[in-house]
């Protein structure tokens, strides 16, 4: 009704009894008719491509990290694919300009370091070694390290422990080459944020892109990631 696009996405981890259940929910989606669908699962991907309607999106779990990769995902009816948040920006660049298909890269939020089937929260304030979990994620927690680092842990439906990066990834100085580059799109993960200060990240990218202000250099606390470093 805002005449907004609309997106859906998967989990990454997907257990063999779960995917009579996704099959059903691609069934609905598809009568939602959103613009794009997200697939963070190889195995979904067959489920998925059944719904001839639901235009499919090659996430970030995928690790896409060459253009055989990209050809392959375009080979199998994608719409378009995110890019690895672990490549350098030359490597981006590079991709984007090989690619059959529309990019997608990760510009602000948190990235998530492990996901795990262990629950920091249910074994140690949940009592889970005596049956249901009773902490029910009740306030927020964060794993430290010596230099005093406080890593969020966010817990999915499905019980899975997610452990963020402790800093924000934020490309304020950068996102205009992207964009020039000729990334397609660029995602703001805003599962951390509160909707105020969503509402200024966007409108701080937007006034960015639309010349209207000079790009800062990183927002405080934050980080480029690997954009300039790296990790092959």
């Amino acid at each position: 009704k805002a005449g907004r696009q609309l997106a859906f996405a998967t989990p990454r981890i997907i257990k063999e009894a779960q995917l009579a259940y996704f099959d059903k929910l691609f069934t609905l989606w598809e009568e939602l008719q959103p613009d794009f669908v997200y697939i963070n699962n190889n195995g979904l991907w067959p489920l998925a491509k059944k719904h001839a309607a639901l235009n499919l999106v090659a996430d970030m779990s995928l690790n896409i990290f060459n253009s055989q990769t990209l050809q392959f995902w375009q080979e199998q009816g994608a719409a378009g694919a995110v890019l690895s948040p672990e490549l350098t920006m030359a490597q981006v660049e590079h991709l984007v300009s090989v690619s059959p298909l529309p990019l997608e890269c990760m510009i602000q939020g948190r990235l998530e370091m492990m996901v795990s089937e262990y629950c920091v929260g249910g074994s140690f304030l949940g009592a889970l070694d005596k049956g249901a979990c009773k902490f029910n994620c009740a306030e927020p927690l964060f794993l430290g390290d010596r230099k005093d680092a406080r890593f969020p842990i966010v817990t999915d439906q499905f019980c899975r422990m997610h452990i963020l990066n402790a800093h924000e990834l934020s490309m304020t100085a950068n996102v205009q080459h992207m964009a020039d580059a000729g990334v397609a799109a660029l995602r703001i993960d805003g599962r951390d944020y509160d909707a105020a200060r969503l509402g200024e990240l966007v409108a701080l990218y937007r006034k960015i892109l639309g010349g209207a202000v000079e790009a800062p250099e990183n927002l405080p606390g934050t980080t480029r990631g690997h954009y300039f470093r790296g990790v092959m």
